[in-house]
């Protein structure tokens, strides 16, 4: 981030020799030297309160609401500015930076799918132009302006996702991201405490094409609510592409000729140009990633052939169908810890199919923010692993009786242990029951933390 725009924005004059902060931050517990420390406050906090172990840490400068810091108890005044109110600035000042740095914005949400579909998007565009993107599920009204500051004047393309969990909030998101392409990857049943049905899900999603810039959009032909936004809003862009796994006609079309843990081979075409692709990713669920991002690489008129062999390269994100393996290289684990709703988990468990059944071992989390429609679901999700019939099943999560009374009507009589919450325990006893080339299904939201079952297995991985 450019010092002087800053200085420019709030017409304040900061004490440095530097050009550029180190980055901005908004938690003193990871902040780097020379950083912006925006000051936000939650429901049990004030970041002003703050400021001082910031500059400790080596922050440059501090923003900060006027009422939320004393300064005469603070011994870096000079070097704190005040807003009127923190989470307003920030979301002022990232949209001024974007227009100042002038980049392509692609928006992405969806129920199922917007934070791999931005990851393959960054992936492949990155073969042929500088980008930026939020490395996490940055999607709300903290995290969308954050990924905007993040971006620097020599990116030409940014890659915003999504969120959320009320009405309303998509109609903002889109105001602030402004976006030149916009993608609803699905929708399904998902923050149904909130949205209520799929109805209002449909609803909530459908604005960020009301709040594009009209320039160009994305629409899934495959889901029926996709669709129907496709008939509402085809007229409204400049330029619409369609995506199918059904209908050759689309922009983008793909038939996927075989999957398997070693990833997915796929018939593409692209404006009616046939490829033969194989991509290294799991889960044909990922087909549709794969061609939002195809179509967003279109948009940008980067040729059918390049997109195609960009392709080749593809790697799922942290806790996407990542595919790991233990120390011994023996077993496969498929790690899906962010989102889960029903319809991703069934489109997991509908790859899993490919897997021989006496190898699989499948550990399930909580379907968070379903609403009155959880019991009811977590039975569906049970009746799905049943019919599956794998080795064994873990359940973790409030929702255990639903989800064993679906595992019981599938008359499942193998080795299953449901638990309210994570234990050491549960993670020894699965691993005592592995084989070599036994294949382990990890799937949970993200509030689960299911990645801790894999530290305990002996798996390798990152701990966000």
């Amino acid at each position: 981030m450019n010092i002087k725009f800053l200085e420019k924005f709030l017409n304040v004059k900061i004490k440095t020799d530097l050009e550029e902060f180190s980055e901005i931050s908004t938690d003193t517990r990871t902040l780097k030297k020379d950083a912006l420390f925006i000051g936000l406050n939650g429901p049990n906090f004030k970041g002003g309160e703050y400021t001082d172990e910031a500059f400790k840490k080596g922050a440059l400068t501090c923003i900060v609401e006027k009422t939320s810091h004393e300064r005469s108890k603070s011994t870096y005044d000079e070097n704190i500015f005040y807003v009127d109110n923190v989470l307003l600035f920030l979301q002022k000042f990232s949209k001024v930076w974007v227009k100042h740095c002038d980049p392509y914005v692609i928006a992405v949400t969806g129920s199922n799918g917007k934070t791999t579909t931005k990851f393959f998007t960054a992936q492949m565009l990155a073969n042929f132009m500088s980008i930026h993107y939020s490395p996490k599920s940055f999607n709300n009204e903290i995290g969308v302006p954050l990924t905007q500051l993040g971006l620097k004047e020599r990116n030409k393309v940014l890659i915003c996702e999504l969120g959320t969990n009320a009405p309303g909030e998509i109609e903002a998101l889109s105001k602030l991201t402004d976006a030149n392409l916009s993608i609803v990857t699905t929708v399904g049943p998902s923050h149904l405490d909130k949205l209520k049905n799929l109805e209002g899900v449909f609803n909530e999603k459908k604005q960020i094409y009301s709040f594009s810039k009209k320039e160009s959009a994305v629409f899934n032909l495959d889901n029926p609510h996709t669709y129907k936004m496709f008939e509402e809003y085809k007229k409204c862009f400049k330029k619409v592409w369609t995506v199918s796994r059904t209908n050759p006609k689309a922009d983008v079309y793909i038939d996927l000729k075989e999957e398997s843990l070693r990833g997915l081979k796929l018939d593409v075409s692209l404006n009616q140009k046939k490829f033969s692709v194989h991509a290294p990713v799991f889960g044909s669920y990922n087909v549709y990633n794969i061609m939002f991002a195809l179509a967003s690489g279109l948009d940008l008129k980067i040729s059918e052939e390049d997109l195609v062999s960009a392709l080749k390269k593809l790697q799922t994100p942290w806790g996407r169908s990542q595919i790991l393996k233990d120390n011994s290289s023996k077993r496969t684990y498929i790690f899906d810890g962010y989102n889960s709703n029903l319809q991703s988990m069934t489109s997991l468990l509908e790859s899993l199919k490919a897997v021989d059944s006496s190898s699989l071992h499948i550990i399930l989390g909580e379907m968070l923010e379903l609403g009155e429609s959880s019991k009811e679901q977590h039975k569906k999700l049970g009746q799905y692993v049943g019919a599956l019939n794998p080795k064994s099943v873990v359940f973790l999560g409030a929702s255990g009786v639903s989800f064993s009374e679906g595992l019981e009507l599938e008359n499942y009589k193998k080795t299953s242990m449901i638990s309210d919450t994570y234990n050491k325990k549960l993670a020894l006893d699965v691993k005592s029951m592995l084989h070599d080339q036994d294949v382990v299904v990890l799937k949970a939201s993200r509030g689960t933390q299911i990645e801790r079952f894999l530290v305990d297995l002996g798996v390798e991985v990152e701990l966000l």
